[in-house]
Formats: structure tokens, C-alpha cells, sequence
């Protein structure tokens, strides 16, 4: 994207591909009609992973990316008004993107959480790679240290996103046949039915 906007996105078990973007329309169908016509979702499938924090670890992941020009100031409560459908489907956060998620919300939908805040411990007890964004996410390190606060955008926040289905895109290493259904189904509008 060439313009200045939000973006946050979430990842989901594949399985439930219909029901968290049928919950995504309807709390968009839900919001003033001026955040509704200037932003977009964007939907694409992956094969899982098995990194503990990767948002497709241990599942076949549909992703689901609201992406929101910033033309508009209240931009917290557009990406808030997703939060309900986000947490009841358990999406995983795409970490380089915007997100409205805190650490007991983590905790539920990423299964090797705590082992990954173990590990991270062991392996940098100076926290060398720590700031104040992931102190808020993974908590302090067991040693008691803190991070010192950073300035940046790269704080938890909410922000915009979505529209109608734009565009789809199935990653290469994922077998498409294994998503024919969905797929047909966003295309002929009967997943909204």
C-alpha cells in the first residue's frame, strides 16, 4: 500500500474461515457507513507453522487483514468494534501490524505461550531484545527487569480496515483444493448467507 493507513491482522484456524469472516461483516455492516466505503479485508490462506508464536502455528491459518486509509481520526474505535469477533475465533496477531490484543488474550489463543515466555526468559535474561511493547504483551522478565519506554507507532493500539473482499490470495504452499469450498463461496457471496 502506497498511502499513508492502519492495518491490523489477525490469523484464524482455517476451519472457521466462514464464521470469523462472516462475524468480520457483520460488525462492519454495524459501523457509520464513512468507515465502511474507504477500507478493505483482505483474505488470504497459509499452511500451518511451528514456531510458538507464529499466528499459523499447529493449524491451516486464514488470514484476515482490515486495512484502513487514515483519513478518519477515531481510528481506535474501528479496529475495537473487531475485538469481540477477533477473541471469540481466537485470532493470533500478526505481530509486524497494528494490535489491539493484550497478554491474557494471548494466553488463550497462542497454546505454547507460556513456554515461549520460559524460553525467551533463558535466552535473554538482559533483555537485550525487549521494549515496552512486548513487556505489555509477554510481561517483565522473570529477573524483574524492565524495558525502558521507546518512542515509535509500534505500540498496541487499534486502528482501521475493511470494506468488501478485495482481494484473495492463497499462498504457494498451501494446496488450494484444500480451501475450494471457501473460496467459492466468497466468490459467489454465498458465505454472507
Amino acid at each position: 500500500f502506497d498511502i499513508d493507513h492502519h492495518e491490523m491482522e489477525y490469523a484464524y484456524d482455517s476451519k472457521n474461515a466462514k464464521e470469523a469472516i462472516r462475524a468480520y461483516r457483520d460488525v462492519f455492516q454495524g459501523l457509520p457507513s464513512n468507515y465502511q466505503y474507504s477500507s478493505m479485508l483482505d483474505i488470504r490462506f497459509s499452511a500451518g507453522d511451528s514456531a510458538f508464536l507464529a499466528a499459523s502455528s499447529g493449524r491451516p491459518t486464514v488470514w484476515l487483514d482490515l486495512i484502513r486509509p487514515n483519513v478518519h481520526k477515531n481510528t481506535e474505535f474501528f479496529m475495537s468494534a473487531f475485538k469481540p469477533a477477533i477473541i471469540k475465533y481466537l485470532g493470533r496477531p500478526h505481530f509486524g501490524k497494528e494490535n489491539i490484543l493484550i497478554k491474557s488474550d494471548l494466553e488463550r489463543c497462542f497454546p505454547n505461550f507460556s513456554e515461549f515466555v520460559k524460553i525467551r526468559d533463558e535466552l535473554d535474561p538482559g533483555k537485550m531484545f525487549a521494549n515496552a511493547y512486548f513487556d505489555s504483551l509477554f510481561g517483565p522478565l522473570s529477573n524483574g527487569l524492565c524495558s525502558k519506554p521507546r518512542t515509535g507507532r509500534f505500540l498496541p493500539s487499534s486502528r482501521q480496515g475493511m470494506s468488501v473482499v478485495n482481494l484473495m490470495q492463497i499462498e504457494e504452499e498451501t494446496d488450494p483444493g484444500e480451501y475450494e469450498a471457501v473460496l467459492n463461496a466468497l466468490m459467489s457471496g454465498t458465505i454472507f448467507e
